[in-house]
């Protein structure tokens, strides 16, 4: 077989609905694919900014800084193009960017892999961090992202004087005012309740200060107005339910990437996009790139099990099978699963032994491999 220096490299997307959609699979099968685990997704920190983007508004030369690599924008910059550029740089920066918590507002978080990694945004040149909503200095003045785990109110209504609510044993009481005045009014109290208030496009994010605890709202008039109903919060994985549903896709996750190593090396394995909402049971779908030094080396045969058996897949139909047999494949492992069982006494809340050991199974996704590879497209990426 010949090496070359210069590695060939696939795009591969997995879609966990179209055409055939196994969204709602339950049981073993349920939970999809997920290069992360219910642990890493419970300790991703995150932000949102506080206004909306919209049209070009963006300086010719204007900078922002991401753990101190160097992002530009071009005056035709849309929001969209803002976040691909930023997320040119997320191999450098770990932080990935999207519209996920609401469209028009950009969101920042760790990417896979940086999961509870503080990070920071700085101004470089101009104001493109305030243009994107990300410079409110009452959240965090030093400019860094620490914080889990963190929930996402409903719609927000401003609070009136004399509203109160009552988090973690503290009772807050606001004089009027808008949402940025909400965050702050909680913030003023950060020491007493160990949470910290932000706004997170048109809502309210709360989040565990330092302590990575469940967070109790106990009662009050004002919970209507800032999105939350009383209850103790968790962070994105809410039960043990979904932490197992997470797990299993990550242990599909595993399979898959065992498959694509067993005809070749890769000698680059990254560029992960997870599309879905993270606390739900199943991603819509995962995009990752990996790349090959020996292009000769990609490929297979169909096995005697197989519908196909004997054809003799290459490039990018090798690596749809290969993807493919791993979501098909059933596999059982004791794993460190993240229980969110939580405790609570005096109106505050605690997690009571998260870490435990479990002997899962994660089934196939489907049992025929043919199906499940229409829902998984391989491109070579041109000129890399």
């Amino acid at each position: 077989m010949t090496y070359s220096f210069n590695t060939t490299y696939f795009q591969i997307t997995y879609n966990n609905t179209t055409p055939t959609d196994y969204s709602r699979l339950t049981g073993n099968q349920a939970g999809g694919l997920d290069s992360q685990t219910a642990w890493n997704i419970q300790s991703t920190v995150k932000t949102t900014g506080g206004s909306s983007v919209s049209g070009t508004p963006f300086v010719q030369g204007a900078t922002i800084i991401i753990n101190g690599y160097t992002v530009t924008f071009s005056s035709t910059d849309h929001l969209v193009d803002a976040i691909t550029k930023i997320n040119l740089l997320t191999k450098f920066t770990g932080v990935y960017a999207d519209q996920s918590v609401a469209s028009g507002y950009i969101t920042m978080q760790n990417a896979p892999g940086f999961e509870g990694q503080p990070f920071y945004l700085q101004e470089g040149n101009g104001t493109a961090l305030a243009t994107l909503g990300l410079n409110n200095p009452g959240y965090y003045p030093s400019g860094q992202y620490k914080n889990t785990p963190s929930v996402v109110g409903g719609s927000f209504t401003s609070v009136t004087n004399g509203m109160y609510f009552n988090m973690n044993n503290v009772t807050i009481t606001f004089t009027a005012g808008n949402i940025q005045s909400a965050a702050s009014q909680i913030n003023a109290v950060t020491p007493q309740t160990g949470v910290t208030a932000e706004v997170a496009g048109p809502y309210l994010q709360l989040e565990s200060n330092g302590f990575s605890q469940p967070i109790a709202i106990n009662n009050g008039n004002a919970l209507t107005n800032l999105g939350f109903s009383a209850g103790v919060y968790t962070g994105p994985i809410g039960n043990i339910t979904l932490s197992q549903d997470k797990e299993r896709a990550n242990m599909r996750w595993f399979q898959v990437v065992n498959q694509l190593e067993s005809t070749a090396t890769p000698s680059y394995f990254g560029d992960i996009s997870r599309v879905g909402g993270v606390g739900n049971a199943a991603l819509n779908s995962v995009t990752w790139t990996v790349g090959y030094e020996c292009y000769a080396a990609i490929t297979t045969h169909a096995t005697a099990c197989e519908p196909d058996s004997g054809v003799t897949f290459t490039g990018t139909s090798a690596i749809q099978r290969l993807v493919a047999r791993g979501l098909v494949n059933t596999w059982s492992s004791n794993r460190k699963l993240f229980a969110p069982c939580v405790s609570q006494a005096g109106g505050t809340a605690w997690f009571n032994n998260p870490g435990r050991i479990q002997n899962l199974t994660a089934q196939g996704i489907d049992s025929n491999v043919q199906a499940i590879s229409n829902n998984i497209v391989v491109t070579q990426i041109p000129g890399v």
